[in-house]
């Protein structure tokens, strides 16, 4: 009884140690499948982790990069606005400039113009002074001319008394020894008034050679010559002036339209 009792109890204690042993085994292998799993899941973790620190470092560095080039972009932009800026701006002040200048230059050209036209105006006057003096200087000449005319005209008619008289008192001269008194009479006469008329023709042939002279060839193309000369030249320059005082205008509405448009233009942009 006692040996049967014996014999259970080791039965029994052999049942608790195999069951202590599938236990531990038991335990020992679940402990060592969940350290694996967790490290398994460690690992993925780990790993996930690593990616993502990868990606946003990835991300970070872009992030970066967009950032400098941003910085370098705007800042090349803003050098670029501050170079338009200064352009428009000398754009701005050139034109101003120009407009001044412009302004300058037509007030200029108005004081050149109306001395212009004060000169077209004097040469004018000189021109029909010219021209006057010109005629009066031709209606002189016609005058003298017909005076000349009456003058030789006089002077035929004298010399051909002259010369009848010259005749008779030459006829008379041979005669004379044998004429009466009153024939010798007649004879003084006729040579006193052939004296006269000598004399005439003499102070005729002066005033004649004197009126020549007056509207000979030389003197008239002198006269009239110099100041038809002076009349073209006059003229000449009269249209050198005239010509010079419109391209003047010309150019002084040119220049003011195209300011205008330049500064119309600056305002555009």
């Amino acid at each position: 009884m006692k040996d049967s009792k014996e014999d259970g109890d080791e039965a029994s204690l052999d049942v608790v140690n195999n069951e202590f042993d599938r236990l531990e085994w038991f335990t020992k292998d679940s402990f060592s499948k969940v350290v694996h799993e967790f490290n398994k899941e460690f690992d993925d973790l780990l790993r996930v982790m690593c990616q993502r620190e990868e990606t946003a470092g990835s991300l970070l560095m872009k992030r970066d990069d967009q950032r400098i080039r941003s910085e370098r972009k705007i800042a090349e932009l803003q050098t670029e606005n501050n170079e338009l800026k200064q352009q428009l701006d000398d754009e701005i002040l050139s034109s101003v400039r120009k407009e001044e200048l412009i302004k300058e230059n037509n007030q200029n050209n108005k004081i050149l113009i109306a001395s212009l036209q004060s000169e077209i105006k004097a040469l004018s006057d000189e021109v029909r002074e010219k021209e006057q003096q010109i005629q009066q200087l031709k209606n002189e000449v016609e005058s003298k001319i017909k005076e000349n005319g009456k003058t030789i005209k006089r002077l035929e008619n004298v010399t051909q008394q002259f010369t009848q008289l010259q005749d008779v008192h030459n006829k008379m001269k041979q005669d004379s020894g044998t004429t009466s008194e009153k024939y010798r009479a007649l004879f003084w006469e006729s040579d006193l008034k052939r004296i006269n008329l000598e004399q005439e023709v003499l102070d005729l042939k002066k005033k004649l050679q004197e009126q020549q002279q007056l509207t000979s060839p030389q003197i008239q193309n002198t006269n009239t010559g110099e100041l038809e000369g002076k009349i073209v030249l006059l003229k000449s320059q009269l249209k050198a002036s005239e010509r010079k005082k419109r391209a003047l205008q010309i150019t002084s509405q040119r220049n003011w339209k195209k300011t205008v448009g330049n500064i119309q233009q600056t305002k555009g942009k």
